[in-house]
C-alpha cells in the first residue's frame, strides 16, 4: 500500500476551507506537531476553538467547547471518544499555579461510531468538518480561574502523543459599565432639527447651539452579589461628526468649565475626546507589588485611581455649536477601556504577569480590560 506522506495530507487540508476557521498563530503552533511519520490510522488533536487560551466567561454564563481534530492516517477511523476533565486553581499568595489545581468534573462523549451521527472520519479529513462541538458539556462559569483538559482515545490511533490539549480561562463576576446619551431639548436619542419649537440659542455667544446630556453607570449585573473586584479609571470615548459643527464642549456640571474637543483636522469625518481620570472618585489604592532587594518582602505600589462605587454613576453636560444650516449631525460614547483590581479571584493574566516580574503567583494585579459583561451597553447613540 502507498502510504500518503504526512506533509501532503497537512497540504490537502489545508487547501480546503475547513482551516479557514484556526487563527494563523494557532496553525503555527498545531502544524509543527503532525509533521511525524504516520502509519495506517493516525489522529491528531490541532486545537481547542472554544474557549480560546485566556478567554474570560462571566459568571452564570455557559461554557461549552470545540475542538478540531483530524485523521492524518491513511486509513478511515471508525472509533473515537472525548474526555474533558475541568480543573480550577484556587492559588493563594503562597502557592504556585501548577501547586492549586483541584479537579472539579468530567465529561466523556464518543464522537464517533457505528451508532453515532459521526460513523467514521475518513483520511484527510476534520471531525465534524469545520470543528466538533461537544453537547455533553453543561456548565455554568462561576468565578474563578480553570483549566479544560482535553483528550481524543480511539482504539484504532498508533500515535497518541498529540492528542491532549489544555487550555486556561477565566470567569469573572457579571458587571456593566453603561453609557446612555440623550439630547436636552427632547429627553430621547433622536432630535429633529426642523422643530421650531426646540431652543437653539447659545447662552453666551452668538450662534445656533444644542445641548446632550450623558450618564455613565457602574454596577452588578446580579444587584445582590457582593463585587470582588474594583473598576477603576473607566475610559470613555465621545465622538462628534464634524459636517455641520462649528464647535464642541464638554461642560463641568460643578464649575460650568467647558472644555472644547471639536477638530477639524479630520475634515468632515469626526470629533473625538477621551474621558478619563473624570469618572467615579480619586483615591490613592493599591496597583500592584515590587520584590524587596533581598526578595524575602513585597512592597506595596500605590498610586491615584479614579474608582468606581458600584451601583452610582457619572453625569456630563455637552453643547454641540452648528452652521445653523440644519446639517444632521450625531454623537456618540463609547466605553474604550478601564482597570480591574481583583483580589479575590486571581486571573490567569495577572499570575502570568506576576510569574514574568518574580513575584508569588496567588497576589493580585491591575489590569487593563476593554470589554465588560454586557456589550449591548457599551455604546450610546444620538442622532440630530
Amino acid at each position: 500500500m502507498r502510504v500518503i506522506p504526512p506533509l501532503m495530507i497537512l497540504l490537502m487540508l489545508l487547501a480546503t476551507s475547513l482551516l479557514a476557521v484556526i487563527p494563523t498563530s494557532e496553525l503555527n503552533e498545531t502544524a509543527s506537531p503532525m509533521m511525524v511519520e504516520t502509519t495506517e490510522y493516525e489522529v491528531a488533536f490541532l486545537t481547542i476553538l472554544e474557549p480560546s487560551e485566556g478567554h474570560v466567561y462571566r459568571s452564570g454564563e455557559a461554557v461549552g467547547m470545540r475542538i478540531l481534530v483530524a485523521n492524518l492516517g491513511t486509513q478511515t477511523v471508525t472509533d473515537l471518544q472525548v474526555e474533558v476533565e475541568l480543573w480550577k486553581s484556587e492559588v493563594g499568595a503562597n502557592e504556585t499555579l501548577e501547586d492549586s489545581w483541584q479537579l472539579q468534573d468530567t465529561w466523556t462523549e464518543v464522537a464517533v461510531c457505528s451508532d453515532c451521527f459521526e460513523k467514521e472520519l475518513e483520511t484527510a479529513t476534520l471531525l465534524g468538518g469545520y470543528g466538533f462541538d461537544l453537547s455533553t458539556i453543561q456548565w455554568f462559569a462561576e468565578s474563578g480561574h480553570y483549566r479544560f483538559i482535553t483528550r481524543v482515545i480511539s482504539s484504532q490511533d498508533t500515535d497518541p502523543t498529540n492528542n491532549e490539549y489544555t487550555v486556561d480561562f477565566g470567569v469573572y463576576q457579571a458587571f456593566d459599565v453603561a453609557t446612555r446619551a440623550y439630547w436636552d431639548a427632547t429627553g430621547v436619542d433622536v432630535m429633529d432639527l426642523s422643530d421650531g419649537t426646540i431652543s437653539s440659542t447659545c447662552p453666551s455667544e452668538p450662534g445656533t447651539c444644542y445641548d446632550f446630556n450623558l450618564n455613565v453607570s457602574y454596577a452588578m449585573l446580579n444587584q445582590f452579589e457582593t463585587p470582588e473586584f474594583e473598576i477603576r479609571d473607566i475610559e470613555v470615548e465621545l465622538t462628534v461628526s464634524n459636517a455641520g459643527v462649528t464647535e464642541a464642549y464638554l461642560i463641568d456640571s460643578k464649575s460650568g468649565t467647558q472644555t472644547a474637543f471639536y477638530d477639524d483636522s479630520m475634515g468632515a469625518e469626526s470629533s473625538k475626546l477621551i474621558l478619563s481620570e473624570q469618572i467615579g472618585k480619586a483615591q490613592k489604592v493599591v496597583v500592584g507589588y515590587t520584590p524587596s532587594p533581598q526578595g524575602d518582602d513585597l512592597f506595596e505600589t500605590t498610586d491615584t485611581r479614579y474608582v468606581a462605587e458600584m451601583g452610582t454613576s457619572t453625569d456630563f453636560q455637552g453643547r454641540i455649536k452648528t452652521d445653523g444650516t440644519n446639517h444632521g449631525f450625531q454623537v456618540k460614547a463609547e466605553v474604550v477601556g478601564f482597570k480591574l483590581w481583583q483580589n479575590v479571584t486571581i486571573s490567569y493574566q495577572c499570575i502570568v504577569s506576576n510569574q514574568d516580574r518574580g513575584l508569588p503567583d496567588g497576589i493580585p494585579c491591575e489590569e487593563t480590560l476593554t470589554k465588560d459583561s454586557d456589550g449591548t451597553t457599551d455604546t450610546s447613540v444620538i442622532n440630530a
